[in-house]
């Protein structure tokens, strides 16, 4: 795990997108290391993923998926 994270430091997340909320909302994550984020287009962020953003996108309707591999190598 941590020479995944080395390598992400190093060339770069491998980032897609594993569940879209709006077209401005969705949850991406990284294909090698654990790295998972909350991106959203209106105000130009990108957050950690936690507990937190999750509740917020559950009271609002949506289901929230779990994340089943923490990383893939390709």
């Amino acid at each position: 795990m941590m020479l995944a994270r080395l390598w992400c430091w190093l060339a770069g997340h491998k980032i897609y997108v594993l569940q879209e909320f709006s077209a401005f909302s969705r949850r991406i994550c990284c294909k090698r290391c654990p790295g998972d984020w909350a991106q959203n287009d209106d105000v130009r962020a990108v957050i950690p993923w936690n507990d937190e953003v999750a509740d917020i996108h559950r009271r609002h309707g949506h289901q929230v998926l779990q994340r089943t591999a923490k990383r893939r190598f390709e």
